[in-house]
């Protein structure tokens, strides 16, 4: 009896973390499109990832921005877009 509770004790511990808005469209950020192509095109491609890193977290920003504003959970835009950092690939030249 005693080890079914502690069974029961992990498993409820080791369950989804995340099922919030925000990590629902962290995970339907995953299968947008556009991430999906990225994510194909610098698989394995050096040039692409070293010349623009910030391509995939970006997109991905985007589809997780898009699907909090479909929950209701972030503005529905027409404000301004968020400010990008530089790509790695110039910071530290100048």
């Amino acid at each position: 009896m005693k080890a079914a509770f502690i069974f029961l004790l992990l498993l409820t511990a080791c369950g989804p973390t995340g099922t919030g808005p925000d990590a629902v469209c962290e995970r339907e950020a995953e299968n947008d499109p556009v991430v999906k192509e990225l994510v194909i095109r610098q698989g394995g491609n050096s040039w692409l990832a070293f010349n623009d890193p910030d391509a995939l977290n970006n997109a991905r920003a985007r589809a997780k921005r898009a699907c909090l504003a479909r929950l209701g959970q972030a503005p529905a835009g027409g404000g301004v877009e968020s400010v990008r950092p530089p790509s790695a690939s110039y910071r530290g030249l100048f």
